[in-house]
C-alpha cells in the first residue's frame, strides 16, 4: 500500500457522491489524455500547466465577481469559499486560519486524487498531475491582490490534508 492516504469521511449524501463521481471523471480524462500524449512524444506538462492556470483565471474572475467586493480582503476570499456548502462538504474543508492577514484551508479529501488512483498505482505521477491540476486554484489567486498563495502540502504526495494557505503581503 503506497503513501496516499485519501478516504472520505462524508459517504452518505447521494448529491455529494455524485459531484465527486464527476470530478474523478474530470481526472480520468485529465490522466488519459495526457498518458495518450506522452505515449507520442509529446510534452503534455508544457501545455497543461498554462492551460488550466487560465481556467483558474476564468472561474475565479466568474468566482470573485459574484462574491467579492474588495479582492485584497482575505476574509471576503474565505466567506466566498465557506458559503459554496457543496464545494466545503466534496473536499471536506476545514477553515484552519481566518485573520484579515492570512487563511488556510485544508482539504481533507480529494475527488481528483481518487480519479487518479483508479488510473494509476504510479504515486509520483498522481503528485504531479495533482500538482499541474492545481494551476486552476493558482490561477484564482493570482487575481487576490496583495496576497501571495502557498500550497503547503498535499493528499497526493502522502500529507494528511492538502493545505492552501493565502498570505497578506508585507
Amino acid at each position: 500500500m503506497g503513501k496516499i492516504k485519501n478516504i472520505p469521511s462524508i459517504t452518505d449524501d447521494p448529491q455529494l457522491n455524485i459531484r465527486r463521481s464527476d470530478i474523478e471523471q474530470r481526472a480520468e480524462w485529465f490522466f488519459f489524455q495526457n498518458d495518450e500524449a506522452a505515449k507520442r512524444g509529446l510534452d503534455w506538462e508544457e501545455w497543461c500547466r498554462p492551460a488550466i492556470r487560465r481556467v483558474g483565471h476564468l472561474r475565479g474572475e466568474e468566482s470573485l465577481n459574484a462574491a467579492v467586493q474588495d479582492r485584497s480582503d482575505l476574509q471576503q476570499i474565505l466567506n466566498m469559499f465557506r458559503n459554496n456548502t457543496l464545494g466545503t462538504r466534496t473536499f471536506e474543508k476545514e477553515y484552519v486560519k481566518d485573520t484579515p492577514e492570512e487563511i488556510i484551508i485544508d482539504h481533507h479529501y480529494c475527488p481528483l486524487v481518487a480519479g487518479w488512483q483508479k488510473c494509476t498505482d504510479d504515486e509520483e505521477l498522481i503528485a504531479k498531475c495533482c500538482d499541474i491540476a492545481m494551476e486552476g486554484d493558482r490561477g484564482i489567486f493570482d487575481l487576490v491582490e496583495g496576497a501571495d498563495f502557498y500550497l503547503d502540502s498535499t493528499i497526493a504526495e502522502g500529507a494528511p490534508v492538502c493545505r492552501l494557505r493565502l498570505k497578506k503581503r508585507g
